[in-house]
This record gives C-alpha cells, sequence and structure tokens, in this order.
C-alpha cells in the first residue's frame, strides 16, 4: 500500500523548482493538501522577507481611498537576485507601477512600514499594502516606485490583459524588458542605473 505522504513527495519532487523569482495562488492544490498538516509549511516564503527581497502578497494600491487594485494573488524576488529586484503592478485604467528596493531613473520613494508603503505622484498620494511585510531586514525602510500611466499590456504585445489586474517580479532591468516599458527597454540602458 502506498502511504499518501510518499505521493505527495513524488507529486512535489515532479514540479519545477522554485527559481529566483516566485509567483503564486491561493487555489495551489499543494497549499490545499498541506493546510491540513500543520507539520508541513503553509506556503512556499517564511512569512518575512530576507534582506534584499521584496514581496507583495495580495496587494491592494489606492490613490487617496480610491482602490485602484486589489489582487488576489502574490508576487516576490527570491534570495540572490543580481540587480535591482522588483515588483510590476498593472492597474486597468491607471497603468504600470513598478517597485523596487533600490533607486532607479525616474522612481519616487516610498516609506514602507510591514506591510504598508506610502508615497506621493504627480501630487496624488499613494498608499501599497500588502498581506506581508513588503521588505525584509532593518536597513530597509524605503521601496522606489515609478508609475507608467499610459501602459496597456496588449499595445506592446505583454500577454497580460488589458482589462485585468496583473502582477509580475524580477530583477528590474529584466522586468522592464520583458514587459517592453517604453525607454527601459535595454538591460544596459542609462535610465536603469543606481543613483
Amino acid at each position: 500500500m502506498v502511504q499518501p505522504a510518499a505521493v505527495e513527495a513524488a507529486v512535489l519532487a515532479k514540479k519545477k523548482p522554485v527559481g529566483r523569482t516566485t509567483s503564486w495562488t491561493p487555489g495551489d492544490e499543494t497549499w490545499k493538501r498541506r493546510a491540513g498538516n500543520l507539520s508541513k509549511p503553509l506556503a512556499p516564503h517564511s512569512v518575512e522577507p530576507e534582506p534584499g527581497q521584496i514581496i507583495l502578497m495580495f496587494p491592494a494600491l489606492l490613490r487617496g481611498d480610491r482602490v485602484l487594485i486589489n489582487l488576489k494573488t502574490g508576487a516576490g524576488t527570491g534570495l540572490g537576485l543580481s540587480g535591482n529586484p522588483a515588483v510590476a503592478v498593472y492597474a486597468p485604467a491607471e497603468g504600470l507601477f513598478i517597485f523596487a528596493l533600490q533607486s532607479f531613473e525616474g522612481a519616487t520613494a516610498c516609506g514602507v512600514t510591514l506591510g504598508r508603503a506610502v508615497c506621493s505622484l504627480e501630487g496624488d498620494d499613494y498608499t501599497l499594502f500588502s498581506a506581508r511585510p513588503i521588505t525584509g531586514g532593518d536597513q530597509e525602510s524605503k521601496i522606489w516606485v515609478l508609475r507608467v500611466p499610459t501602459y496597456i499590456p496588449s499595445r506592446v504585445a505583454v500577454s497580460w490583459r488589458d482589462d485585468e489586474g496583473s502582477i509580475k517580479s524580477g530583477e528590474l532591468s529584466r522586468l522592464l524588458a520583458e514587459l517592453r516599458v517604453e525607454g527601459f527597454a535595454s538591460p544596459r540602458s542609462n535610465h536603469l542605473r543606481r543613483r
């Protein structure tokens, strides 16, 4: 007779290993199987990010008191990612918001306290909420954000839907190139140098 734990181990062994960036959804079958056994972790990540990581879990973005996006998924960067760890959030009718751990040209600083980041862009106050702390370590009390208000996925041949919020994580220059953000297409672009 095959033991349930052995079956689960075999299924998990066949899955693709977690790389340097990960995305997850609460409907993942692994989470459901593990939820009943508290001897195993409920999620593939620790509760708090490590220094050098940025994680947005179930993010909500507000301008003033208006909710721009409230996602039921998340994304984050893994340990050991070289470059500037970043997460891009697309909010329909509002554009693309790129959040990064380090400053980059055109970006504005956001003050971070646990799962909340606050900043002012173009005269409007924005608040980003995450179900988990956004950054790790004591020294990371800021993240940086750039808003691309004219960004529409279909216009740049990105597979995201124009009318649906999306999120993706990765190294900043690669993320911007992959999402085809105008003016930031080349990983060697001068726009991406840290200040």
